[in-house]
């Protein structure tokens, strides 16, 4: 078992994602999948996802051989070093002797060109300078499959578990916000806050959003939070398994006026509709065009509709131009937004789990309002 992470994954979870990587290697006549991680947001799910949990693996690169535990290659030997001590189980730690990537790729591809066909796992995140060196060590360019960002769509109870855990961790900090305010308070003082209340609460990589006034996804402003103001929250938040939650409310400062109370109940009502409709084989596509087509006789969209989620976002949008069905125990984030005639624009967000029955929402707080103390 791991020893480095507040919820480590279990060794017989892990060896299951293992083996479901193993049967799609194999069926797609693979020997060898290269993943690598770069640590930034939306790109380091497939890393965590093969080795089970969220680790300082900035710039390393995992080979996973058909039937063997992945071989992590770390960036230095310093790095080498600190993921040695982290790992207590079968993830065998190399790492070059002179710090450089030279050196590091040079060991990439020995194990990849060692053992037969080889491939990368997609999406393709890899430095421009790295795919230069691997291709010239290689003497071929690896080719790009969806194996991982395939496989992490299927959820086991455990994934559920840890996302069910997320949401308890954002709703808390949510919850903590009207003891948080201050007078003159802006957006981004909100969000500070909010930042720090998940980093006690042990959330390892998070975003944040905070707009009082057109929100459409931009980051949080000088801008002060008045009086009778709506308010548009979103948070993001990843623990240290890398099990990736997204929730969104309203929230009133003070007393809101008929408009706003107005807007609000529109957003709400746009997201409650969605349980019935993330549905395991519904068409994505036709679910867009239908959720869109309402909203869109109200007012228009400011931010996408949503996408995948789970172990990190996942590379799929809930757009119309997506070809597949939802499956039964993936995880979906949803985030109608509104532009609405006075100029303003909001937004509502929850996370649900796609089951047999209408979809679970992780949490009940995005069809309610949260209050702030007049200001």
């Amino acid at each position: 078992m791991p020893t480095s992470t507040a919820e480590p994954c279990g060794v017989q979870d892990l060896t299951q994602r293992w083996e479901r990587l193993w049967t799609g290697m194999e069926q797609a006549a693979l020997d060898v999948l290269l993943v690598h991680g770069t640590g930034a947001l939306g790109q380091y799910g497939n890393l965590v996802y093969v080795l089970g949990s969220h680790l300082p693996t900035k710039g390393a690169y995992a080979v996973l051989r058909r039937g063997a535990p992945p071989v992590l290659v770390a960036s230095s030997a310093v790095e080498g070093r600190a993921l040695m001590r982290a790992f207590s189980w079968d993830v065998q730690v190399v790492a070059p002797v002179h710090s450089g990537r030279a050196q590091q790729l040079a060991q990439v591809a020995e194990l990849c060109g060692g053992y037969g066909a080889a491939a990368l796992a997609g999406p393709s995140h890899v430095p421009h300078g790295d795919a230069l060196i691997l291709h010239m060590l290689l003497e071929h360019t690896l080719p790009v499959v969806d194996l991982v960002s395939e496989a992490r769509r299927a959820l086991a109870q455990w994934d559920q578990d840890l996302m069910r855990a997320e949401a308890t961790t954002i709703e808390q900090t949510f919850q903590s916000l009207p003891a948080l305010v201050r007078p003159k308070d802006t957006e981004r003082d909100l969000a500070a806050a909010i930042e720090s209340q998940l980093v006690r609460r042990g959330s390892r990589v998070r975003i944040v959003h905070v707009s009082a006034g057109h929100f459409h996804g931009q980051p949080p402003s000088d801008s002060v939070l008045r009086a009778g103001a709506m308010v548009t929250i979103f948070i993001e938040s990843a623990g240290a398994t890398g099990h990736w939650v997204e929730l969104g409310v309203i929230a009133h400062v003070g007393t809101p006026g008929p408009t706003q109370r107005h807007q609000t109940e529109l957003l709400q009502a746009a997201l409650r509709t969605f349980p019935h409709q993330l549905m395991p084989g519904r068409d994505i596509a036709a679910i867009v065009t239908a959720r869109t087509r309402v909203v869109s006789e109200r007012d228009a969209a400011t931010i996408g509709l949503g996408h995948g989620t789970g172990v990190d976002e996942q590379p799929w949008q809930l757009g119309g131009e997506v070809v597949g069905s939802l499956r039964a125990g993936e995880a979906v984030a949803v985030h109608p937004s509104l532009e609405f005639s006075d100029g303003t624009a909001a937004a509502v967000a929850n996370t649900f789990l796609v089951g047999p029955a209408p979809a679970e929402p992780l949490s009940q707080l995005p069809f309610t309002t949260l209050t702030l103390p007049p200001l």
